[in-house]
């Protein structure tokens, strides 16, 4: 009894070592399978080794182009909310970007007029809230309301954008280079995009500030002089709430045609839309190759303005600056009896006033009144026109006067200055003389102010 007992333990062991010998995963490699992996049996277990660039292998793998749109079960699903405002979804393309919806943006707009020298700029600023960093921009459209007489050929020449982090920092959020002209009836419109380093995929910047940087033509007078000026606009009642998403959401379907501009947008541009003025199209916003006031006053400005005597209008493609109808031109005659001395001079001064300097001419009638005993002549050597220490006109007379009541007539054209088509100025006469008095040659000069101002005219036609 007791050795039956013992086969039947023994038995019971085996048929247990048995078992344990054929519970293993596999007794050999056909037993092992699964999907995009190669397996083998090793030790009665299955053994898998991932099959590459194979979607399923449980690697998200590059060179495959695998991503979470095209292979979400090694690279993980593209769906859900990314921060505060970013959802990420597949596009077209099956790339998996970061946006966010439209549906949560709403547009900020913001009308300010900006002031300098008389002149009134007005400024409308537009974005939308949230703010995407890589698709998004900043719209701002400038325009002339009031253009101060004394200001011409502005031009914005530069723009930075700044704010301030939550931790009181003042960081810059755009710098922009630019040449485009403001002139009274232009539009301009230009767009900043926002770039700042930051690890944070959003936040929020408060205390926003623009910076124009103009250039302009200050006339006073006859003087003109190029001029800068920086104009501010401080946005601090808005937060602005930004995200960044980790790549560009890509191009739009198209860019806004704008006349004259050549659109493009691509990895060249971060996938912004970017417009560069087609040379010498009209409309590029840039007064340049044969455009003119009257061939393209999109990008010129307009063909107006003038003075008191002068307007301007185009004439053959021109704009000129001619006398305005209904003009009364009036003679002037100015007498002046000038004791020198040895002898005395009665002068006249005639010119037309306004003065006209392409057709009208000074003149100068110089005639001996009478004269002491031995002066055996008077010598008008140069006589000269002068506003202050400028030189406006010059002439040599070279001529004699012997007799009393003899006279000289001299007369000269007034050169062009700078400073404009219409111009006031002070004139004064200065005439250089000599004289013979018992066998001395003397010499000397003397001046004559021009009552009141004159208006100088230098119409182009």
């Amino acid at each position: 009894m007791k050795c039956r007992n013992l086969a039947f333990i023994a038995l019971m062991v085996l048929v247990l070592l048995l078992a344990g010998c054929s519970s293993g995963e596999c007794s050999k490699d056909a037993q092992c399978t699964k999907a995009h992996f190669t397996s083998t049996c090793v030790e009665h277990k299955c053994v898998y080794t991932a099959i590459p660039n194979e979607c399923g292998n449980l690697k998200c793998e590059a060179a495959n182009k695998e991503n979470r749109c095209n292979c979400t079960s090694d690279c993980g699903d593209c769906s859900g909310k990314v921060g505060k405002y970013l959802v990420q979804a597949c596009n077209k393309d099956d790339q998996c970007v970061q946006d966010i919806p439209a549906t949560a943006q709403k547009p900020i707009t913001q009308t300010r007029e900006l002031s300098t020298g008389g002149s009134k700029i007005s400024l409308t600023t537009t974005f939308k809230q949230p703010f995407n960093t890589k698709k998004d921009q900043i719209e701002l459209d400038f325009g002339i309301n009031v253009l101060a007489p004394s200001m011409s050929d502005i031009k914005i020449t530069r723009m930075e954008l700044t704010g301030m982090t939550p931790d009181k920092r003042t960081i810059q959020l755009s710098d922009k280079a630019e040449s485009r002209s403001l002139f009274e009836g232009s539009k301009v419109k230009e767009r900043l995009i926002v770039d700042f380093p930051t690890a944070d995929i959003d936040g929020e910047l408060t205390n926003l500030n623009l910076k124009v940087y103009l250039d302009y033509i200050l006339t006073s007078g006859s003087t003109s002089t190029p001029k800068s000026v920086t104009l501010s606009q401080s946005y601090q009642s808005l937060k602005f709430a930004w995200a960044m998403p980790d790549n560009s959401s890509g191009c739009p379907e198209r860019c806004e045609e704008m006349q004259g501009m050549k659109a493009e947008c691509g990895q060249q541009t971060n996938f912004f839309c970017e417009y560069t003025p087609i040379a010498g199209a009209c409309g590029n916003g840039v007064c340049d190759g044969s455009e003119n006031k009257c061939t393209c006053p999109a990008d010129c400005g307009p063909c107006t303005g003038g003075g008191t005597y002068l307007s301007r209008s185009c004439v053959a493609n021109s704009c000129a600056a001619q006398l305005k109808q209904g003009v009364s031109v009036k003679p002037q005659s100015v007498f002046d009896e000038r004791p020198l001395g040895a002898f005395t001079l009665q002068n006249n001064y005639k010119y037309n006033s306004p003065f006209n300097i392409k057709t009208d001419k000074f003149t100068i009638e110089l005639k001996l009144y009478q004269k002491q005993e031995g002066v055996e002549k008077v010598t008008l050597k140069d006589a000269r026109l002068l506003d202050g220490a400028q030189e406006i006109a010059a002439t040599t007379i070279g001529k004699d006067l012997t007799n009393a009541d003899e006279k000289q007539v001299v007369e000269f054209m007034i050169t062009p200055t700078e400073g404009g088509a219409e111009q006031e100025r002070t004139l004064t006469i200065r005439v250089w003389y000599e004289y013979v008095q018992n066998g001395e040659t003397k010499q000397d000069d003397f001046s004559k102010t021009l009552p009141g101002k004159l208006a100088l005219l230098n119409p182009d036609v």
